[in-house]
């Protein structure tokens, strides 16, 4: 064969080459449409048929939005009040419950507006909050029994919440058959550390999720009372208690030291800021951790945001949401114990707080405070 024949036939398989790699390209970019769309109508149909009664929700909680699109300035009047009498219908209210109507209005307009303020916050945020905040997924809990996904923020009910999971894996009947809170947080629970990134996904896109929120400063309060000045047991007193005696007390013993015991207030918030300056937000205690670096909400997008001030009455619309109301009852009998004079103690202890530190505690707990809707008390 003659050099000029070769040359025809090198050129003829070359091109035969490269018409197989194309053809194979279409090959992976179609299936990947593919798997694309199948994504997408699970999601609607999660959206329209599974959780049907939280029509409302859906509205605003859209799992596959980027990050990067604004709320819509109208999105409360043009998708989100229409649904209002659709989903107050779905709850079976009597026609003569005109009251228990209007909470329910009340209700799902404050959820619209937690959704919303946060969204907000997560579009104008977005850069800072890439920057510093990583998934932390050992505090994101789920259930596939129940089809949910549970962040857990230490002090914020979580007990309680952890209780209510053990029913939904059907490990108890009630919550409050395991009365014993310590006992509570070393039971096996699923968490998202223990799984990989696909899993995680899917999971993200198909399950109901929440999680519940509280005043920084109030979180910050609780915290104190319960690990350092009135404890269950001694372990915070030894550990976090010891290395505050020690950076802020002189002449103690090498006992009273190591028992870490009557630590301030103010030494505590000292503490905390002075970490906070020396570590971020990953060298705070998880229990008084920012609750953007625990559950990245500008990440994870919740379908339901409740908050402590609101406890009994979101854990009931969220089990209903989760067509576990007949299953469970949340143990609102058992919510924080500091929650009912809650104005009284933040102003007893607050008071011996510089107005400098209180400025460096909202400078540290911004992102909480702005896109929960928290502001300053008027008497700190």
């Amino acid at each position: 064969m003659d050099d000029q024949s070769q040359k025809r036939v090198n050129g003829m398989q070359h091109g035969t080459n490269l018409t197989d790699r194309i053809h194979k390209t279409l090959i992976v970019l179609i299936c990947g449409v593919f798997i694309i769309f199948v994504l997408e109508c699970t999601h609607m149909l999660r959206s329209s048929s599974c959780y049907s009664q939280q029509g409302y929700y859906n509205m605003i909680v859209k799992k596959d939005e980027p990050i990067n699109e604004a709320p819509s300035s109208n999105l409360r009047n043009e998708k989100m009040m229409a649904h209002t009498k659709s989903s107050i219908d779905s709850f079976s209210i009597s026609p003569n419950s005109q009251n228990n109507e209007i909470d329910l209005i009340e209700q799902v307009d404050d959820q619209i507006t937690r959704q919303l303020r946060l969204r907000e916050f997560c579009y104008h945020k977005q850069t800072r909050i890439k920057a510093k905040n990583k998934n932390n997924l050992k505090n994101i809990f789920y259930s596939d029994r129940k089809n949910v996904i549970y962040c857990s923020v230490p002090k914020v009910a979580c007990t309680n919440w952890k209780r209510v999971l053990q029913v939904f894996e059907e490990n108890i009947e009630h919550p409050m058959e395991i009365d014993n809170k310590e006992a509570v947080h070393t039971l096996k629970y699923s968490i998202f550390a223990t799984i990989n990134a696909t899993e995680i996904m899917w999971r993200k896109n198909l399950y109901y999720s929440f999680l519940f929120v509280r005043h920084p400063l109030e979180r910050l309060l609780s915290a104190y009372r319960n690990k350092l000045q009135d404890p269950y047991n001694s372990v915070f007193q030894r550990s976090v208690g010891s290395k505050i005696l020690k950076l802020y007390r002189v002449g103690l013993t090498k006992k009273q030291y190591n028992e870490g015991k009557n630590v301030t207030f103010k030494e505590f918030i000292n503490y905390v800021i002075q970490t906070f300056n020396n570590n971020g937000a990953k060298g705070l205690d998880e229990h008084w951790r920012i609750i953007h670096s625990l559950c990245n909400p500008c990440t994870m997008k919740y379908n339901f945001i409740g908050k402590m001030e609101t406890l009994v009455e979101d854990a009931k619309q969220v089990l209903k949401e989760l067509g576990a109301d007949k299953q469970v009852q949340f143990p609102s009998n058992a919510t924080d114990k500091y929650q009912v004079r809650v104005n009284e103690l933040m102003k007893k202890y607050y008071s011996s707080i510089p107005a400098e530190s209180i400025k460096q505690l909202y400078e540290i707990y911004e992102d909480d405070f702005v896109s929960f809707g928290y502001d300053l008390p008027s008497y700190v």
